[in-house]
């Protein structure tokens, strides 16, 4: 990250990793995976205006927009040189703060927050702005690391600086979600493998069963507005 940047907000730097390293583009494809799930299970009908809220490059919202062409996709990004390191077709694009949306109540269906939370100083403030803006029945889907592994791979030297301010649990993104009055959908943890795995999804399962879902890396919340 760059000196001259807030605390939290990554620089060109993340995308060109996203591009080399096998890691990063996993964890992409995976998050993807997930909204796109959430969306297609809770979302009672065709998404017509999606808000990607730290998209970073814009990638995931490339992918999504394959799953729906015809949906208006904007992404969100405080580091305009970040945002304007890819020109996807189909994407719009706005340079702005998380805990200050620039858009009107009601304005979008979906609100997207993978890896974000974290990285903001009043993530109150974030939860309350996603209930402005998103419509009644939308749907917000929020994903975060879990803070004992990440502590662990901090103290193994397996992560830099991560630029969080928070760390959460599941319990507490979503005591978080509830104080703004959203009705949770789904929370629960993902990620056995930081670079995938064979058959991940399905080792998910078998651990998720044996109450063994401390050992997963990532967590997802889905929630609606009633």
């Amino acid at each position: 990250m760059s000196d001259s940047l807030p605390f939290g907000v990554y620089d060109v730097d993340y995308y060109e990793g996203r591009l080399k390293s096998r890691a990063l583009k996993y964890r992409l494809e995976r998050r993807t995976s997930e909204v796109e799930k959430a969306l297609t299970k809770y979302l009672n009908r065709l998404p017509d205006r999606v808000l990607d809220v730290g998209t970073a490059d814009a990638l995931m919202l490339g992918k999504l927009n394959k799953v729906w062409p015809d949906t208006c996709f904007i992404g969100l990004e405080m580091n305009r040189s970040l945002l304007m390191t890819t020109n996807i077709n189909g994407i719009q694009k706005i340079e702005g703060d998380a805990i200050e949306l620039p858009f009107g109540n009601e304005a979008v269906d979906a609100i997207v927050a993978t890896a974000v939370i974290e990285h903001l100083p009043d993530p109150m403030k974030f939860i309350s702005e996603c209930n402005r803006v998103i419509r009644t029945e939308g749907v917000i889907v929020i994903t975060t690391p879990d803070p004992n592994l990440e502590h662990l791979a901090s103290k193994l030297g397996l992560l830099k600086e991560s630029g969080h301010h928070h760390t959460f649990t599941l319990d507490t993104i979503c005591e978080l979600v509830e104080q703004s009055k959203l009705e949770i959908l789904e929370s629960r943890k993902f990620m056995f493998s930081p670079i995938g795995f064979p058959a991940e999804i399905f080792i998910e399962k078998l651990i998720r069963y044996f109450g063994l879902g401390m050992v997963l890396a990532n967590q997802i919340v889905v929630a609606r507005k009633v």
